[in-house]
Formats: structure tokens, sequence, C-alpha cells
């Protein structure tokens, strides 16, 4: 079995150019890429980033997906504003999804991650099948994969 490289994580929303210099700091070669702030999207920032991080050396293998007004500061914030469960974010949040996804894809990387939220046991619970399709217009949208 091939060993995993060792890497390092970074914050959502923070600054790209700064996250691959913290990967560089701390002398990995992999890292998770926390999304970053809109401006990152637009053509200019996002080229001079490919080229930044192409010449760091640093392999990017997830960019990890956040969502404006997510909050971890209590177990009530998480469940309440984490990923897809608040049904009134969830169509803005799968649209930045999508944004995100062809942000990697655009930096090389195959792979997006994300919180989806507290999903509820009880699987009538309205909460519980928007939570599940919305992942399933992410992953059917993005893979053609219509399997449950």
């Amino acid at each position: 079995m091939e060993e995993m490289p060792l890497g390092v994580m970074t914050w959502v929303l923070s600054d790209p150019f700064k996250a691959v210099e913290l990967a560089k700091a701390v002398g990995v070669k992999t890292m998770q890429l926390g999304c970053p702030r809109d401006e990152y999207y637009e053509e200019k920032k996002k080229e001079e980033f490919k080229k930044f991080l192409k010449k760091s050396g640093i392999k990017v293998t997830t960019v990890f997906c956040g969502y404006a007004g997510e909050s971890y500061e209590s177990m009530d914030a998480i469940i309440e504003t984490v990923g897809f469960r608040n049904p009134k974010l969830r169509e803005e949040r799968i649209k930045k999804t999508f944004q995100i996804s062809d942000f990697a894809k655009e930096l090389g990387v195959n792979v997006i991650a994300a919180h989806v939220g507290f999903i509820p046991e009880d699987r009538d619970d309205p909460v519980y099948k928007g939570m599940v399709e919305a992942v399933r217009k992410i992953t059917v949208k993005k893979t053609g994969n219509t399997s449950p």
C-alpha cells in the first residue's frame, strides 16, 4: 500500500497565497485548500494563483467548501448555520458549491469536500429530505451518477 503524504488543511475564506506559504513553511508537500474569498474566482486572480501554486511545488488534493454565515462557535450555531440544513440558504450554497468545484477543476484538483450539516435521523423530516436532495443535486450534476 502506498504511503499517504502528510499535509495541512487551511481555513476557508483565507488568502490562498498565504495558505500555500503555510504549507511550505511547515514542510509539507500536500494540502487541502479552504475555498478562497470570491475575488479569487475572477479570472485575473485565479490565473495568478494557479501560476503561484504550480511554482510552489505544493499539491492541492482537495478544495474545501465553505459558506457565508457558517459559525462553529457553539453546537447550536453549528446545527443552525453549517452546510445545507437551513432551507433558506440551500440553493445559494448549492450554487456556491458548483463555483468552488469549477475553481478546483481549474486548479487541477478533482476533489471537493464540505460539511453538509447535521442530518436528522428521521427520514420523514423535511430537513432530512431537503439535505439529501441538495447533496444529490451536487453529485448528479458533477458526476452524472444518479444512484443513491
